[in-house]
């Protein structure tokens, strides 16, 4: 036990007496440290931080841990494009379906979109909100595309070929009827048109089937040299209620002679039930004229009427007023004459201005004497 024990460094050889020590003998003395040099290099492994709430090692403290990131509107958009897929699936399979009022309610999109937002954030308070504008954008332009795809045939069915034919077809069909109804009431010639309201119709529909909603207007030409008002009135009368019983909204009526041309436009319910001077209000007159530079054309009769007596006026103005000239003139030379200073009264002879008058001296006093 009381032998000394000989460390020895690693490397060197262990002597013979070297006797390992045992519990018996004790706690074995601590290994001496080997001094730290100034240049050494840390060892990374003690370099590490410290868990949170412990300073690590050289009194450095730890960094915060960051929140989680939350990605915003994905869920939503995707929602908003699956639906949008079905809408326009829904579109051609059910021939009712109104996808343009689908298109209207696009906004809700916004709506849906908020309500993530607010849900995230209750949800998840302390988290970081990321909104993920590149799948916003990508997932709008697929939606309005795809709405806009949608729309195409309805808009197609609105204004294509079909609908064209289908309103020629009837017009044609109108005007042959009104053909027949209007023989012998002075009608010379007739054309008609047919305009569809609403986006849905029946390319098979007949003239019965048009509704009030529709328009159908029709130009009438009357025959017959017309030169008073009410005798124009009156054979528009006779085929007014031939129109309104064929369904006929809007009518516009026309007559023209050599000198004369009349029109009416009539539209509505009110319209077509006028009588006498209800009617008349909606007619106009012109009349073929020739202005004083020997130009002819059409001009309101009215308004030339109402020309023609101004000008008419203006004329007996002008007459009146040199009329009076005239009196003023000649009351002007019989005062003249009254006082002998017309044009016919001889003048006065005037006193020579080179004569000289006579001297002082000079037959002034034989004038005197010969005077008394």
């Amino acid at each position: 036990m009381n032998d000394k024990i000989e460390l020895s460094l690693p490397g060197t050889p262990i002597p013979e007496e070297f006797t390992p020590p045992t519990l018996a003998d004790g706690p074995a003395p601590a290994a001496p440290v080997p001094p730290v040099p100034e240049d050494a290099v840390p060892d990374p492994v003690f370099a590490q931080p410290a868990p949170a709430g412990k300073k690590g090692r050289g009194g450095q403290a730890p960094k915060p841990d960051k929140p989680p990131v939350r990605r915003v509107g994905t869920f939503t958009l995707g929602v908003a494009l699956i639906l949008t897929g079905l809408c326009i699936t829904a579109s051609f399979v059910m021939p009712n379906f109104d996808i343009v009022t689908v298109a209207k309610m696009a906004p809700l999109v916004l709506v849906a979109l908020g309500l993530e937002i607010l849900w995230v954030t209750a949800r998840h308070g302390s988290s970081r909100l990321k909104y993920d504008f590149l799948s916003m954008l990508v997932c709008f332009t697929l939606i309005c595309a795809s709405l806009a795809a949608a729309c195409v045939p309805v808009f197609w069915k609105y204004y294509g070929p079909e609908r064209d034919l289908t309103e020629y077809r009837l017009a044609h069909e109108l005007e042959q009827k009104l053909y027949e109804e209007l023989s012998g009431l002075g009608v010379s010639d007739c054309d008609v048109y047919v305009n569809l309201s609403g986006m849905e119709f029946d390319k098979d529909m007949t003239v019965s089937e048009l509704t009030m909603q529709d328009q159908v207007h029709a130009n009438l030409t009357l025959s017959g040299d017309f030169k008073e008002e009410a005798a124009f009135v009156a054979a528009g009368e006779k085929v007014l209620p031939v129109l309104r019983q064929n369904g006929v909204n809007d009518v516009n009526l026309y007559a023209q002679s050599d000198t004369d041309r009349w029109e009416a436009t009539l539209y509505g319910t009110f319209s077509l039930n006028a009588a006498g001077d209800d009617f008349a209000r909606h007619v106009s007159h012109e009349i073929y004229v020739t202005d004083a530079d020997g130009d002819s054309y059409w001009y309101d009769a009215q308004a030339w009427a109402n020309k023609a007596a101004y000008e008419e006026e203006m004329r007996q103005q002008m007459a009146k007023e040199q009329a009076q000239d005239e009196a003023y003139q000649n009351g002007y030379q019989a005062a003249l004459a009254d006082y002998g200073l017309g044009e016919e009264s001889e003048p006065q002879a005037e006193p020579d201005a080179q004569s000289e008058p006579p001297a002082d001296g000079e037959g002034g006093a034989d004038g005197m004497d010969a005077a008394a």
